[in-house]
């Protein structure tokens, strides 16, 4: 299954939480929730600008609008390929040790209130995961990975 379209058996467990589907009237198409699910599903996982989706997805200027209403009533959680999101949590592990529990603490309820703070403070500043292997970089050492694009 691909990951910007989802199978019948995830859209059997979700598509009551959609609006009813719109007829075709007026030389307008019909509005499918299914397929904005998956324009929204492709959206999401290529960070395209909305205007620049392919085709079988139809106007995007007509379905910017009931994509964004679809979207403010679903809740997604994004994992990407290849584990990411694991180096993503040992990443901040490390940053939870070096900034927050550096020092021996003399009990787990201050340990715990310590992170909690700083969890709160990170969250706050909407800290991010510094990523210091560019592209250029994986180019370099990962080029048979990488073709050339002439």
């Amino acid at each position: 299954m691909k990951r910007d379209k989802i199978s019948e058996k995830q859209w059997n467990r979700i598509k009551e939480k959609f609006p009813p589907e719109k007829k075709p009237q007026g030389g307008r198409p019909g509005k499918s929730n299914r397929k904005m699910l998956d324009a929204i599903l492709y959206w999401l996982n290529t960070g395209i600008p909305w205007k620049d989706l392919p085709e079988r997805f139809g106007p995007w200027q007509f379905e910017l609008a009931i994509a964004r209403r679809i979207a403010q009533r679903l809740e997604i959680h994004y994992t990407p390929i290849h584990a990411s999101w694991l180096n993503m949590a040992e990443i901040e592990i490390g940053i939870l040790s070096r900034q927050c529990l550096s020092q021996a603490l003399p009990s787990f309820e201050l340990m715990a209130r310590q992170v909690n703070a700083w969890t709160l403070h990170r969250n706050a500043v909407c800290s991010t995961v510094y990523w210091r292997f560019s592209t250029c970089d994986a180019r370099c050492k990962l080029r048979k990975l990488y073709p050339v694009i002439l």
